[in-house]
């Protein structure tokens, strides 16, 4: 079972060069083929992936959500919702400009920072799924639901989308989780594409965040 005691887990690119054995285990070893038997006493099969919500890219209450509220904030309600249901939390860290960027701008606002037993993802393109261990690890978890929230909407939310219906996972974004930056005018409009597309669209106050998980 997972615990607030456990190792936070960051997987490199790096670590690409051994996709196959890529290991994503709690400390006590409790992967079942159902999915994470999580600290809440479920087995679920979902993971909550947070894209890209790094310090370089949050400056003066921007990006906002469509419903205007700015993104930090909405993650917080998010992510506690999530660990409540005791789902599996992975953060991306985008590095395309590690060269430039101080390690603080690289880092995740204090608000909505990983807890020791999130996973923390590396990578260096839009697509969290391209060049990194993301599908090897979901699925030695035995995940097959995601929910993708974060930044930009059009860029690497949309791609990481993409990315999760190109491997099979059940996708469903939130809504109003998700912004790019321009008061969520693009945001609304790729919530309606992802509807159209099969992508589960919900509204984080409504979504279940235990559906998917076995008592």
């Amino acid at each position: 079972m997972r615990n607030a005691g456990s190792m936070l887990l960051v997987l490199s690119i790096t670590l690409l060069l051994s996709v196959g054995g890529v290991s994503a285990v709690t400390d006590s070893g409790a992967i079942t083929d159902g999915g994470v038997i999580t600290s809440a006493g479920r087995e679920c099969m979902t993971a909550l992936l947070v894209i890209d919500v790094q310090n370089l890219w949050i400056e003066g209450g921007t990006p906002t959500t469509v419903d205007g509220t700015f993104i930090v904030d909405k993650l917080v309600g998010v992510l506690a919702d999530a660990r409540e249901a005791g789902l599996t939390i992975v953060y991306t860290r985008d590095l395309a400009n590690a060269a430039t960027a101080s390690e603080e701008e690289l880092d995740f606002p204090d608000a909505i920072a990983p807890l020791e037993d999130d996973i923390v993802m590396l990578k260096r393109f839009s697509n969290a799924f391209y060049l990194t261990p993301l599908h090897a690890t979901l699925e030695q978890l035995g995940i097959t639901r995601v929910i993708v929230v974060g930044l930009f909407t059009t860029y690497c939310v949309a791609d990481t989308v993409q990315g999760a219906l190109d491997f099979g996972y059940d996708v469903t974004v939130l809504a109003d989780a998700h912004g790019d930056g321009d008061n969520g005018y693009r945001a609304e409009q790729a919530n309606k594409t992802w509807a159209e597309d099969g992508v589960h669209v919900i509204e984080s106050g409504t979504f279940d965040y235990t559906a998917g998980c076995t008592p």
